[in-house]
């Protein structure tokens, strides 16, 4: 008793035990390996649908798994005969193969989202600074006399800045944050050397346009003129200034 419920594994439908009972007849000797062996039998999938195969090879080779018997047999019985029996595994590839779709599409996803976090970074902290420093050097070289209103409009906006953010330290619910011994406080981040470049830039614009004056910068223009100048020529046509001295 022990050792037929060990071999239980419950009964066969119905239909199974009508396809069981018919002949055997079926010829799926066709294949890789029909010069070795001679395949005889029936499909239990035969009227369950369309795509119901009659042979093993009917589908491809990972839709179908090969299962026989244990047997003690020499090379010589077990080529004689055997009993041999295929699963069909279609409905595990196919969940196989809309998992590996799903995994393919987060994999996508994922290197989608990185590469535009990587460029917008990039971007932001490389490309529209660069940006930025090549227009305003643009700017100096066509009117020196630029660079002053840039810096200018540049201390404008960073008292702006600090004043804003002094601001917005006195609001109510910052100083309660701020009395919390869990809040971390926030520190002063130091400016980047992309901006420190461009003040630089404007500095240097600024001091030229003043040291030459508005006579000076026509001089100044007219030399940084080409694109592949970099030295200054002083020995230019001038031009006629007209001035009055108080």
């Amino acid at each position: 008793e022990t050792s037929a419920w060990l071999y239980n594994y419950g009964t066969l439908p119905n239909e199974a035990l009508t396809v069981m009972g018919a002949r055997w007849d079926v010829d799926c000797s066709t294949g890789a390996s029909s010069a070795s062996y001679t395949r005889v039998g029936l499909s239990l999938l035969v009227g369950l649908g369309s795509h119901a195969p009659r042979c093993p090879h009917d589908l491809r080779r990972e839709e179908w798994a090969h299962y026989a018997p244990g047997l003690n047999l020499d090379a010589a019985a077990y080529k004689r005969g055997h009993f041999a029996f295929y699963f069909d595994l279609r409905p595990f590839v196919a969940s196989q193969s809309a998992y590996s779709l799903l995994v393919t599409l987060f994999v996508c996803v994922a290197l989608g989202s990185a590469s535009l976090l990587f460029s917008q970074d990039a971007d932001k902290l490389v490309l529209h600074p660069l940006e930025t420093m090549m227009s305003k050097v643009e700017s100096i070289r066509r009117n020196p006399l630029t660079a002053m209103n840039m810096e200018e409009a540049a201390f404008k906006a960073e008292e702006i800045k600090k004043t804003r953010d002094r601001n917005s330290r006195h609001t109510l619910l910052r100083s309660f944050l701020a009395m919390a011994p869990c809040t971390r406080r926030r520190t002063s981040k130091e400016p980047m050397e992309t901006r420190l470049l461009e003040k630089t830039i404007i500095k240097l614009g600024s001091l030229l346009a003043v040291g030459f004056g508005e006579a000076g910068t026509s001089i100044i223009a007219h030399n940084m003129r080409g694109i592949d100048s970099a030295c200054v020529h002083a020995m230019v046509e001038g031009t006629k200034i007209n001035c009055v001295k108080g």
